[in-house]
């Protein structure tokens, strides 16, 4: 469970340090609407200033800052006393490798890429939230554990300066209490424990022997192991006495409801004393020949293991003897406890919470030796770079519960393909990165070891995966780099084996790819180009066109809004690309909300002219699906209609069908919000994507747009002249309207035209033109209906 659900969030206070004002204004609005606190600063210096005051529970930290960078402010953070846990998470528009490993080396715990998405930072920031909430957690419960321990030394230390002559028990108790644990094996301690007892049992007239009974895995697993001192028989009559009472008596409630047991009769052992209530056991006479206590080990109700002590069958425990055993077992616990809190807090330190894989920094240390060894030996090895392909269509159609579902067998999956001496890491949301180490001392042949290994670990991932009632169906892309001789870091081989998993993604996904100098090239132009992207706005290399779409009689009754980018540095950038690298980076989301901005702005200043023609209609502009799973989009159109005073009526949204793949219940409501504002909606490329007439029927569409694959050659093509009129057709009974897109042949006009077709847009009528010169033609039109 995640911390915050035990702890109003208002309760957690944020730093933002960004020197963007408006980045600054968006996470802080977002936060603070979610009940989080938040500490706005515009410089490293100034954060710096005010952590003299306050200390946050987490820092969202930019890095290109004038003055101090983020890099170095998060080092000074981290060596401000204080502050050295204090989750830092680096939201930042670099995005390469590069960038992202020196903000882990510089402390930073996770990174984001900007334009960011609203839900993804609301999740990362609550996910660190709730585990530095728990090693706060765990360390305030080590800190009750020893100030537990102490104070029972203390206790002791006084009773000692008090009596000149300390009791057998109170030195064998000392002597447990000081007993360390922490660099010692749970079995070695309790043989410890042991012998500082024998101190008792040697001395004590009653001639006692004591044993440990500790579980595998889980105490309702039925299996335990014992560690008996004094006489060996015991164990045997110990483990019968066990299975009898888990038999007789039920686990459950032995552990839940009882916290003391004491076993009489010796010779015949017929009835169990259970905190003042007899029970009888069915164990046969002779089976248990003396008289046990046994004390539960426990911390906090949670059962960790037994202490049980023997006395011969015609002696009885004392209240003392009771009393004191089970002193004995609060301190064993206490320690135990403490224990497992310093190796909890020392694991998620160095491993995925989710995966229970090596996080980063453990998997950059292991790579880093494992290349200084290939370097000594010789032996060639290999980096693998998974990920997931379209990881995200299954998180917004099924959920994050589904998706994490899919990342913890995933990481199962892998480890079942893996040699001991491999090494598995989760290195982002969903990727994954693999060390073969010393696979031969032949390059050929330890890379077709690689891509053994990689295959079978591809055809694992391929399996379906059966979560709840769903079947989900995945498959990867794997880039391949080998490491060996040379004089590249472990920083090198991780860009050469992502550029490598990129263009196995290229290729068509769930494909294997080993790096090659060319695809680190081809990397390296793609980075430039989504960095040039990130600047298009700010440098205005963007703008947008507009291709008409007309009616059966020519008149233009819309135009489809379509973005271009003249780059200084680049030249004319194809869209097809830059759209592409877009969605890639999460940029598209930014980039949609220009084009409506620019395009609204563009219509008001036509309809303040009032050149608009008489059956103009509408403006249509292409977004994408994630959208609908932001909380700001709905409010976006709505501020940005009312800023340009435009009416919804005259705005158009195209999706494409790849909409009904994601979270259907909130995009038909998003939808629905923004249809009853008077927006209308077209499928764009109808008939080419995940066409579901049931989700059909429940999103409010007005408009088929038939893709220009069905339109080019239609009166020739006699599929395609099938599929066209089974759309036009089916639109007409479901009460929508339809445009052909890509028409450029008189005859496929007049074809669409006697098949019902409402509107068209294409060559044939207009190409894609600039604002400026669409002002023209409608100067032209409202000239030629005047006269």
């Amino acid at each position: 469970m995640s911390i915050l659900t035990d702890q109003c969030q208002t309760e957690f206070s944020v730093l933002i340090v960004d020197d963007n004002s408006k980045n600054l204004q968006v996470l802080q609005r977002m936060l603070e609407s979610r009940g989080y606190r938040v500490l706005p600063a515009i410089s490293g210096k100034l954060a710096l200033r005010s952590l003299e005051k306050v200390q946050p529970d987490l820092i969202l930290l930019d890095i290109n800052m004038p003055g101090m960078d983020g890099y170095e402010t998060c080092e000074r953070i981290r060596s401000t006393k204080g502050f050295e846990d204090t989750p830092i998470i680096f939201v930042s528009a670099l995005d390469t490798i590069n960038d992202k490993i020196k903000a882990f080396l510089s402390g930073g715990v996770d990174y984001i890429v900007k334009p960011f998405q609203i839900e993804e930072v609301l999740a990362r920031v609550n996910t660190h939230l709730s585990l530095s909430g728990m090693r706060k957690q765990l360390a305030r419960s080590n800190q009750e554990v020893e100030a537990k321990v102490q104070g029972k030394t203390k206790e002791l230390e006084e009773a000692i300066s008090r009596y000149k002559n300390l009791s057998i028990r109170e030195k064998a108790l000392a002597k447990i209490l000081r007993t360390p644990i922490d660099d010692l094996a749970v079995n070695s301690y309790i043989n410890k424990i042991l012998e500082a007892l024998s101190q008792v049992l040697d001395k004590h007239d009653q001639n006692p022997s004591a044993a440990v009974i500790t579980f595998n895995d889980h105490p309702k697993s039925h299996a335990f192991n014992s560690f008996t001192l004094g006489d060996k028989s015991l164990n045997q009559q110990l483990n019968c006495l066990m299975v009898c009472i888990i038999n007789e008596l039920g686990f459950g409630g032995f552990l839940e409801a009882n916290t003391l047991i004491v076993l009489y009769e010796g010779f015949s052992a017929t009835r169990i004393v259970l905190q003042n209530e007899e029970r009888p056991l069915g164990l046969a006479a002779g089976d248990i020949k003396t008289n046990f206590l046994i004390v539960p080990i426990k911390v906090k109700n949670t059962l960790l293991s037994l202490l049980a002590i023997s006395i011969p069958p015609d002696q009885a425990f004392r209240e003392e003897d009771i009393d004191y055993y089970r002193q004995v077992a609060e301190v064993i616990g206490s320690s135990l406890a403490r224990r497992s809190s310093d190796r909890k807090i020392e694991f998620l330190a160095y491993h995925d919470e989710l995966t229970g894989l090596p996080n980063r920094r453990l998997m950059n240390d292991r790579i880093a030796h494992e290349i200084n060894v290939s370097g000594r030996t010789g032996m060639v090895g290999a980096l693998v770079y998974l990920d997931l392909d379209d990881f995200k269509l299954v998180n917004d159609a099924l959920g994050h519960e589904v998706g994490d579902s899919v990342l913890k067998i995933t990481s199962q999956r892998i480890q079942e393909v893996l040699r001991s001496t491999d090494s598995c890491a989760r290195w982002g949301g969903d990727e994954f990165v693999i060390m073969l180490p010393m696979l031969s001392d032949d390059r050929a042949n330890a890379s077709e070891r690689a891509h053994f290994v990689s295959d079978k670990i591809r055809q694992a991932i391929t399996r379906p995966f059966h979560i709840d009632a769903h079947e989900v169906q995945m498959s990867i892309s794997v880039g391949i780099t080998l490491f060996g001789k040379g004089d590249k870091q472990g920083q090198d081989y991780l860009v050469e084996a992502d550029a490598a998993m990129y263009q196995a993604k290229k290729t068509g996904k769930n494909a294997i790819q080993f790096f090659k100098p060319e695809y680190q090239s081809r990397a390296e132009s793609r980075l430039a180009l989504t960095k040039g992207l990130r600047q298009a706005v700010k440098n205005n290399e963007l703008y947008m066109v507009y291709q008409p779409q007309v009616n059966k009689n020519g008149e233009i009754v819309g135009l489809e809004t379509l973005m271009r980018w003249e780059s200084e540095e680049f030249g004319f950038v194809r869209p097809d690309i830059f759209i592409a690298l877009a969605e890639e980076s999460n940029l598209i989301v930014d980039l949609d909300l220009f084009a409506i901005r620019s395009a609204c702005s563009q219509f008001m200043h036509w309809q303040q002219e009032g050149l608009l023609p008489k059956a103009f209609k509408r403006l249509a502009i292409n977004i994408c699906p994630r959208h609908f799973s932001s909380d700001q989009f709905v409010s976006n159109v709505r501020e940005t209609l009312e800023h340009f005073n435009m009416s919804p009526e005259n705005l158009e949204l195209e999706v494409t069908e790849r909409l009904m793949l994601s979270n259907v219940d909130t995009t038909i409501a998003k939808l629905n919000e923004l249809k009853n504002l008077g927006v209308s909606f077209s499928i764009d490329d109808f008939g080419t994507g995940y066409s579901s007439l049931s989700y059909l029927l429940k999103l409010p569409i007005d408009m088929l747009k038939i893709d220009r694959s069905f339109v080019t050659d239609v009166h020739l093509n006699q599929q395609a002249a099938t599929i066209v009129s089974t759309i036009i057709g089916m639109a007409k009974n479901l009460g929508l309207e339809t445009i052909a897109e890509g028409v450029e042949e008189e005859e496929e006009f007049d074809h669409l035209l006697r098949d019902g077709c409402d509107y068209y847009q294409g060559y044939k009528f207009y190409k894609p033109i600039k604002a400026s010169e669409l002002r023209s033609i409608f100067s032209t039109i409202n000239l030629q209906k005047n006269n």
